[in-house]
């Protein structure tokens, strides 16, 4: 498990972290936990590569605060986990408003970081083992999601490109596999192609843009 604080106060972040690492050692041989001094950090890092499970946010962070930089978050790793938290319920309405997993009181008991870790597992087993039921000519086969990089229809042709490299094809359309899959991290970024946004930070959907852009472009003058 990948699990981000983010935490202007030192002391404060080093004592998530102890917390943290109590629960996750009785878990996991290996874990990680990353921390970001301030919300704009982490944003940044959220756009790029940096992928984590879990997020725990200081609620009232001074500059981006908490809420903030939670609903930010949920725009470009919607499928990761909130944690927002604060010495008070001040912002627990704000925090349902946005969706976040958990919201914690400071400090935090060792039965809530608990339940929260439990809560968090049993979301992402089912999140991983989620998988798209597809015909191929030697018979029917379940792809898992986390292992689709794309997907692309061609004339009647539907081409889902794996996350190592590979393909599958088979017949139907896109809209289907859209139904079938119902998961708002797959992003319809043109009529013919279904992207995994787990996959895809901010700089690199947009370089998909500019090339699903072009290639269309280029077809439409082919057809001349």
């Amino acid at each position: 498990m990948k699990i981000a604080i983010c935490e202007s106060d030192m002391r404060t972040c080093e004592y998530m972290k102890r917390q943290l690492q109590q629960e996750l050692s009785t878990r996991y041989k290996t874990f990680y936990i990353g921390s970001y001094s301030d919300g704009f950090s982490m944003l940044d890092g959220a756009t790029h590569d940096d992928n984590f499970d879990l997020y725990f946010i200081n609620a009232s962070m001074s500059g981006l605060n908490g809420v903030e930089l939670a609903r930010e978050l949920k725009r470009y790793r919607d499928n990761s986990l909130l944690v927002l938290y604060s010495v008070s319920d001040k912002y627990a309405m704000a925090a349902w408003s946005i969706e976040a997993f958990y919201y914690l009181m400071l400090p935090p008991l060792k039965k809530d970081i608990s339940r929260i870790i439990t809560r968090a597992e049993q979301y992402l087993k089912e999140r991983d083992n989620r998988f798209l039921r597809v015909k191929l000519k030697d018979g029917w086969y379940h792809i898992l999601l986390r292992n689709i990089f794309y997907i692309e229809s061609n004339a009647h042709k539907i081409i889902i490109n794996m996350v190592d490299g590979g393909s599958l094809t088979t017949y139907g359309k896109l809209d289907n596999c859209e139904a079938a899959i119902n998961d708002e991290q797959f992003i319809r970024i043109h009529k013919s192609i279904l992207l995994n946004g787990i996959y895809i930070s901010k700089s690199r959907l947009l370089r998909w843009f500019v090339i699903t852009a072009v290639f269309f472009r280029y077809q439409g003058l082919c057809r001349r």
